[in-house]
């Protein structure tokens, strides 16, 4: 499997011979690219990428044939709600949506009332045996819901979560398949045979049971995505999001693995956050690796990713500097608004892919950001130091004089300086080793973090802001820069208060995000 293909050339508009609509597209992913509408060269790629992968000619880890065994394949497309009508296997047996379902880049989202899709198809007209029949949606976990069924004269075909559980149907109710999870995930039924049930969890089994299926009869209603076609009527609503939803007929384990391999794939190249797509081209980064950390990086910022607490810091901060390991130049953007505060850096400090080294000596960035700027008194600013000489200097920081406004973290004889829009600055002793510290002020709570542990605390007032730009690698001292520090930083931030769950998500982050591109 080869995440990275979708994203790299994703950026560029091209994947293996594709170009938007030219030699080299698979026939089948034209067709629903042209009846879907779909310009966006991004998803016209991972499209492309899906079908190959879906019919074994692309990078899945078996390379078998999924497509032939699938009756609808829905990936949802990000482009908007109608787009996400079509069903890539014929895009003429399409969805109806009723009821104002959520449509983002990331999925659609039920109410857990009335909202639903109706996809037009019905198992038994299109001659589906029980005895071998599947279900495959990815998405998140809605209590008591239904993702996708449909049921009549007591025969089902259905994927339900409730109770912490994931359920499979194929054939009565009492034929069900159950496994323990509540998190977004690739769900998958495989019933190969009257006595041969499957159910899988990102493509690897989670339980199967011989349980009869009492005859190869299919229920005869259309399935509902978002809901349970019960004989006719909507039953259960699903109130999660869904990013991608198909029928098959029973798919061996090596099949369930290829599909969820293309879904990742597809789900990886085609929804990529905004946010990440505008960082990865704005700082021209085209390694498949980082671009992928990015992509995570946002979404555990978020809180849609996979941090402890899966809070969202995004919308807090200001400034995000991941520090890319590309070039200085690249290190310079920051992640939250490429537009705004980027680092101009001064005496060139030294590039790696382990950060941007500084010498101690005259080298530093300027940020931009001054602490006004953010118009808060509440905030937070830290960095994370992969190395740090142990001499007397500064991580991040800006000061204005008269009146005293003091905002750093800084290293003087063997003791830790910080303060946050306070007169004096608190001490704590040991110094600075490589770790990322944070300091947070949550009214006159003053908190210093070393990775994600309160290591000292004062009660101090805030007195005022400093109107002087935060410099990392040095204070700002009124303007020039003062107290250099001689580390390798390799991510900085600055915005809103932090709460303990926060810092915790954060430090999450960054050590996902570091550990994959460095």
């Amino acid at each position: 499997m080869s995440i990275g293909l979708g994203i790299s050339n994703s950026i560029g508009g091209k994947v293996s011979g594709f170009s938007g609509g030219g030699s080299g597209i698979d026939p089948d992913a034209q067709a629903y690219i042209t009846a879907a509408g779909i310009t966006a060269p991004t998803e016209q790629a991972a499209v492309n990428q899906l079908v190959l992968d879906l019919k074994g000619q692309g990078s899945t880890t078996n390379n078998t044939d999924v497509w032939s065994d699938s009756y609808t394949i829905y990936p949802l497309s990000p482009t908007s709600l109608t787009a996400a009508a079509f069903n890539l296997k014929d895009p003429t047996q399409n969805i109806i949506w009723s009821n104002n379902e959520i449509h983002a880049f990331t999925g659609i989202t039920g109410n857990g009332n009335n909202a639903y899709g109706d996809t037009n198809w019905n198992p038994t007209t299109y001659g589906v045996d029980t005895n071998n029949s599947g279900l495959t949606y990815s998405g998140e976990y809605s209590n008591g819901d239904y993702a996708v069924g449909a049921l009549s004269s007591g025969r089902f075909m259905a994927l339900r979560t409730t109770s912490g559980l994931r359920i499979g149907y194929s054939g009565p109710s009492s034929s069900s398949l159950v496994f323990a999870n509540n998190t977004r995930i690739v769900t998958t039924s495989s019933r190969t045979g009257e006595e041969v049930n499957k159910i899988y969890a990102n493509g690897v089994l989670a339980n199967s049971n011989s349980i009869s299926s009492a005859g190869s009869q299919s229920p005869n209603t259309n399935a509902y995505i978002l809901g349970l076609n019960n004989n006719g009527f909507l039953s259960n609503a699903f109130a999660g999001e869904i990013d991608f939803v198909a029928a098959h007929k029973g798919l061996s384990a090596n099949q369930v693995t290829d599909l969820y391999d293309a879904i990742t794939t597809y789900n990886t190249a085609a929804r990529i956050d905004p946010d990440a797509t505008a960082y990865i081209t704005a700082a021209g980064i085209t390694d498949p690796t980082e671009q992928a950390a990015v992509i995570q990086l946002v979404s555990d910022l978020k809180g849609t990713g996979s941090t402890t607490n899966n809070t969202d810091i995004w919308t807090g901060l200001d400034a995000i500097y991941p520090t890319s390991p590309t070039s200085l130049e690249a290190a310079r953007y920051n992640l939250k608004d490429t537009a705004t505060y980027q680092i101009t850096w001064y005496n060139s400090p030294t590039h790696s892919s382990a950060g941007v080294a500084f010498d101690g000596l005259d080298q530093y960035g300027d940020t931009g950001y001054a602490p006004t700027d953010g118009l808060q008194n509440d905030h937070s600013f830290g960095a994370n130091f992969s190395a740090y000489s142990g001499s007397n200097g500064t991580l991040i920081g800006a000061r204005t004089i008269s009146p005293n406004y003091y905002n750093a973290i800084t290293q003087y004889n063997s003791r830790i300086y910080y303060g946050l829009n306070s007169a004096s600055g608190s001490s704590r002793s040991g110094g600075i080793t490589p770790a990322h510290y944070i300091v947070n002020r949550d009214s006159s709570l003053v908190t210093l973090f070393r990775d994600t542990v309160d290591y000292g605390r004062v009660i101090a007032a805030s007195t005022g802001q400093s109107t002087y730009t935060y410099f990392l690698g040095a204070q700002n001292y009124n303007g020039p820069a003062s107290f250099l520090g001689s580390g390798t930083m390799n991510f900085s931030h600055i915005g809103a208060s932090l709460t303990a769950n926060q810092v915790t998500d954060l430090y999450d982050a960054i050590t996902t995000y570091n550990t994959a591109v460095r």
